[in-house]
């Protein structure tokens, strides 16, 4: 059971990583204006699932740091080239 649960975490964090590499894409083809529309909702729901996962076993506890610091670091990032965005 532990195993499965261990497993479905690892699922998990892999879907989320993955999940934040295409947002970093589709922020990236935004602010080149290549498309119109920011993926606000696809930002929203990885916040949401980031939050979901605070307690997980410690073997998992570094790989969903990372990806929670990446997040982080980016959304920052975002939300600066919004603001300069809107400036002009």
């Amino acid at each position: 059971m532990i195993v499965e649960e261990e497993q479905t975490v690892d699922q998990k964090i892999n879907e989320m990583e993955s999940e934040l590499n295409k947002l970093i894409r589709q922020y990236e083809l935004f602010f080149k204006r290549e498309t119109k529309i920011e993926p606000l909702t696809a930002r929203q729901t990885l916040q949401r699932r980031l939050m979901k996962l605070k307690t997980i076993h410690q073997r998992h506890t570094f790989k969903l740091g990372q990806i929670r610091q990446k997040f982080q670091t980016y959304s920052n990032l975002w939300d600066r080239q919004l603001q300069e965005l809107l400036k002009s």
